[in-house]
């Protein structure tokens, strides 16, 4: 889970630098990693969601993507009632898989 949202997110802000990884879980297989970064002297707190994806063979891997429609950059400036409606979402689509 670390690793995919680490990978994530140094692949989208590779100049940037991670302090710290914290991970909630959410529901089932559906996780918030909330990564403490400093880009330029400038501290920020970036949201991404984790999710666990089974392969036809029953191997699990994770994959992470943004947690906001914003970029990366933007993305701890969101408001938290549109965080909290891209949850609702994301919880919505996985209980159906």
């Amino acid at each position: 889970m670390r690793a995919a949202a680490l990978e994530y997110f140094k692949t989208a802000e590779p100049h940037a630098t991670v302090r710290g990884v914290n991970l909630i879980s959410y529901t089932g297989n559906l996780y918030i990693a909330t990564l403490g970064t400093e880009k330029d002297g400038h501290d920020r707190i970036v949201p991404i969601i984790v999710r666990m994806f089974i392969r036809e063979n029953g191997d699990t891997y994770w994959r992470a993507e943004q947690f906001t429609n914003q970029p990366i950059p933007d993305a701890s400036r969101h408001q938290v009632g549109a965080l909290k409606s891209k949850v609702d979402e994301l919880e919505a689509n996985t209980e159906k898989e």
